[in-house]
């Protein structure tokens, strides 16, 4: 929907293939989206409203798209449940991140980024069974010392 004008909707993608995902860049000029074009899942990038080219910024499929806080880098999801990054405005080389261990009937992304775009929220299955014991946090710890409940193997 334009923001001034009259109510009338305006496709911004509008092809014979399937899309989704859409994110609009934070200063609003852009648009990733993932789309089935090229025969698998991957993320492209286009003007938002403005005409304008597009192109891919992944090559070994991609979903999940989200942009940086300062919208120069686009994250994503490959097919074996990486993240990579790359530059979101200058096509090149993406860097991968790290191996997701994610809720897989998850809908929507199953990850976000903190403000400073260095840490991640991750959407990630609980276990089963717990691998470490549990943790035993002991508060006020001194005075139990002194009032000899906790016993102190091997003091001097």
């Amino acid at each position: 929907m334009p923001l001034t004008g009259g109510p009338t909707p305006q496709a911004v993608l509008r092809t014979q293939f399937n899309e989704t995902d859409a994110r609009i860049s934070p200063d609003g000029r852009w648009l990733a989206y993932v789309s089935d074009e090229s025969g698998k899942w991957e993320v492209y990038l286009q003007q938002f409203v403005s005409p304008g080219g597009k192109w891919r910024t992944s090559s070994i499929g991609g979903t999940q798209p989200e942009w940086s806080h300062d919208g120069r880098e686009i994250f994503y999801v490959t097919a074996d449940q990486t993240v990579h990054v790359g530059a979101s405005l200058n096509p090149g080389t993406p860097k991968e991140l790290f191996q997701l261990h994610t809720v897989t009937d998850f809908l929507g992304n199953t990850y976000d980024i903190a403000e400073d775009d260095q840490r991640f929220l991750v959407n990630t299955p609980v276990a089963e069974e717990a691998s470490q014991p549990p943790l035993t946090l002991v508060i006020n710890w001194t005075a139990a010392l002194k009032s000899k409940l906790i016993k102190v193997e091997g003091a001097c």
